[in-house]
């Protein structure tokens, strides 16, 4: 939980530059689900929206023993610290439903978030009102947020050619090994 005191968008370079300068926290959001590849490769997030509630999830794990609990905190942990930076330190969360069984540090938590939290949920899951993530952000710059999106999309594309091309060897050397 520690991570929100020392987080800042630079810490995600030009995705945290995306997120700065979109046309609102769902902008944001929707390019944080998007390009989260760039951050990770052991978890997978998916953004709903319906009625009067967004959902930010934890859609699916990779790696489960690459994934703990601390690992899972500190995501939420950064994504409160985002949307406090773009919005104001009064920001908080409908609520925060996480796997995680409760810790014994749990007042940290709720000092942290600000908000009801579910422990032993099916998936993490942090919730929002819609009107709040489809307020314009004050920090909004559309040329900016293209520029540093094509930034993240390059890095990804390279990204995704380096662990083609480590599949591709994994597979060749399986192959060898009859």
């Amino acid at each position: 939980l520690r991570v929100a005191r020392h987080f800042s968008p630079a810490s995600l370079q030009a995705l945290g530059f995306v997120w700065l300068t979109s046309d609102s926290l769902l902008d944001a959001l929707s390019r944080l689900v998007h390009y989260f590849r760039a951050v990770s490769n052991t978890i997978e997030l998916e953004l709903a929206v319906a009625g009067e509630e967004c959902r930010l999830s934890i859609a699916r794990v990779m790696h489960l023993r690459r994934s703990r609990d601390q690992s899972r905190d500190a995501l939420w942990a950064a994504v409160i610290s985002l949307c406090r930076i773009s919005t104001s330190e009064d920001f908080t969360p409908l609520a925060l439903q996480l796997e995680r069984p409760e810790p014994p540090c749990v007042a940290d938590f709720y000092a942290l978030f600000r908000a009801p939290i579910g422990f032993g949920a099916p998936r993490d899951t942090m919730v929002f009102r819609r009107a709040e993530v489809e307020r314009p952000l004050p920090t909004a710059n559309r040329g900016l947020a293209r520029a540093n999106e094509q930034i993240v999309a390059d890095y990804m594309a390279r990204l995704d050619q380096t662990r083609f091309a480590d599949r591709v060897r994994l597979k060749l050397v399986e192959s060898l090994q009859l």
